[in-house]
């Protein structure tokens, strides 16, 4: 089992949300897998064609939230909220 270097650490959520681009693009379909106050673990169909900078709705009933990309694997991404 992997050590956890998190001083933070992250609430399993498994909820859907989705994500806004800049241009008003609303990507309708990411899977929170786990959230903190300060980050969030995604699922996307795709993240390579996402950007390094976007706004993230982790729920259908959350705020968007501003965030940036700080890791990508597979279909699973890690991003830290930045407002």
């Amino acid at each position: 089992m992997s050590e956890e270097r998190r001083t933070i650490p992250r609430s399993d959520v498994f909820r859907l949300g989705s994500i806004l681009l800049d241009h008003g693009t609303e990507v309708p379909v990411c899977l929170t897998l786990n959230l903190t106050d300060r980050g969030a673990k995604l699922e996307v169909e795709d993240p390579a064609s996402l950007p390094d900078v976007f706004q993230l709705i982790p729920s259908s009933d959350a705020r968007p939230r501003p965030c940036r990309v700080l890791w990508r694997l597979g279909t699973k991404m890690g991003v830290m909220f930045t407002d």
